[in-house]
């Protein structure tokens, strides 16, 4: 008499049981944002539905959410997430209430937004034009250490005349603002031209 072995489900080409062990690890990624506004409203039903007065001391608490809703969504660090709750509290005169966060939960925030693996990023080019100057352009009066146009000879310098930045021409008595706005993160086109130098050179600022 024939004997019917049972089918071994597999996947792909191995097993699906067995005693084999294998190691793996799960990597999760937090939305800092979305959870930040998730906590915030946690904290605000929870004023909702638990304090002493349930007239809440007269404040339209609808409108305390949305007052606040976007601040503490975009707070930068833990810090500034915190103090925008004790302002909601403060709309109802609640100085003895307090949220805090546990050592679990606090790890998905720091204390500088840098750390979290946060870029930053900044309008200004890193020197500052002479005033006084009055041709065509503007006249870098000095460089500050550490800026985006701090690269040596590659970068900006003193005395330096910028005469266009992404390709509109600048004067002296254009506001600084007119050329340098829009959506981060920008990297500058500049024209310039340089002390000593014969050919208008071109730059890159980020």
């Amino acid at each position: 008499m024939a004997r019917i072995m049972p089918a071994i489900r597999t996947i792909g080409n191995c097993p699906a049981v067995g005693k084999k062990k294998y190691g793996f690890d799960v990597f999760r990624t937090i939305d800092v944002q979305d959870y930040q506004e998730l906590a915030f409203l946690a904290a605000w039903a929870s004023i909702r539905d638990g304090f002493c007065d349930e007239n809440l001391h007269g404040a339209d608490w609808l409108a305390v959410r949305d007052k606040f809703r976007l601040a503490a969504r975009n707070a930068p660090c833990w810090n500034m997430f915190a103090r925008i709750l004790w302002m909601m509290n403060g709309e109802i005169d609640a100085s003895h209430l307090w949220f805090g966060a546990s050592d679990v939960s606090k790890k998905h925030w720091s204390e500088f937004p840098w750390k979290r693996g946060w870029n930053i990023f900044t309008r200004h080019l890193g020197v500052r034009f002479d005033r006084k100057y009055r041709g065509k352009g503007w006249r870098v009066r000095d460089v500050l250490p550490r800026s985006p146009a701090d690269r040596g000879v590659d970068g900006l310098l003193p005395g330096d005349v910028v005469v266009s930045i992404d390709g509109r021409n600048v004067s002296s008595d254009m506001d600084y603002a007119e050329a340098m706005n829009g959506p981060l993160p920008h990297t500058y086109r500049l024209q310039v031209k340089r002390p000593g130098c014969e050919k208008i050179l071109s730059r890159k600022v980020k």
